[in-house]
């Protein structure tokens, strides 16, 4: 089982965690790393090859809508909401592959659909301890300026994580970038519980004295559960100033977000 289900902290994803809906395909698709596409999409094209009913039994999703799309600590719908969509397979053995889809402020400041397709490989201990390692390949169909892949490992146990994840060209903005997710819930009554998430982003290489180069954020929140919804409020800050080509560096501080979700 992945970690952001365990310790329901923000699906995305990450990665995931932190759901839109499709819509038209289009010409060609420019897609750096195959290799980490390749890895991320395995899993979920082998949920497509296997039988109906035996698929059904290990797939899940979501779909919501959000107040604003922030993904470490950065709004990429400018400020305005979005839906989204994730669908996942795990495999009895470890193995995971799924696919995200949400709204996303394009580079001509147009609202486009954004892919994120993954997979990976994680297993729980005789001790609770939860590890994973995975790869995540981001797809913009109609703007493959930003399109990137990152490769990512885990470790959780009860209600804490972290994750580091690497990427050798971050928003194909000649960077390479390393992003530790740092995450906690507590159950606060049965239907409501409280989660925190901590992130920090580096670019490489730099000095360890260059501020320009490392940015963190921060979400503080509650989520309330109701049968298969959640609604989910958080108040999201970022600090830094990470100096990089990334068209979505903008001077973003702080926001709240209000996401309604739906779980199948």
């Amino acid at each position: 089982m992945r970690l952001q289900e365990r310790l329901n902290v923000r699906p995305e994803r990450h990665h995931g965690i932190s759901t839109g809906t499709g819509s038209e395909l289009r010409r060609q698709l420019l897609i750096p790393r195959p290799w980490l596409f390749t890895l991320a999409t395995a899993s979920l094209v082998s949920l497509l090859c296997l039988p109906a009913g035996m698929a059904q039994a290990q797939t899940s999703g979501s779909v919501a809508i959000v107040s604003d799309y922030v993904y470490r600590g950065i709004s990429l719908t400018n400020d305005k909401p979005a839906l989204q969509f994730n669908l996942v397979y795990d495999a009895p053995q470890g193995w995971y592959g799924g696919l995200f889809a949400t709204q996303m402020a394009a580079s001509d400041n147009q609202t486009r659909i954004r892919y994120i397709a993954y997979g990976g490989y994680s297993q729980t201990l005789p001790s609770g301890l939860n590890w994973e390692l995975g790869a995540n390949q981001f797809l913009m169909p109609q703007d493959s300026s930003t399109n990137y892949s990152e490769v990512y490992a885990g470790l959780g146990f009860e209600r804490l994580s972290a994750k580091i994840h690497y990427s050798p060209n971050y928003l194909r903005a000649n960077n390479k970038n390393i992003y530790l997710d740092l995450g906690a819930t507590y159950p606060v009554t049965d239907m409501l519980d409280a989660f925190v998430h901590i992130g920090f982003s580096r670019l490489l290489p730099a000095t360890i004295y260059d501020s320009r180069a490392t940015r963190c954020d921060a979400m503080l929140g509650l989520n309330l559960h109701q049968a298969e919804w959640t609604l989910r409020l958080g108040r999201t800050v970022q600090c830094g100033n990470q100096k990089t080509a990334n068209p979505y560096a903008t001077a973003f501080q702080a926001a709240t977000v209000l996401s309604i979700i739906r779980a199948f």
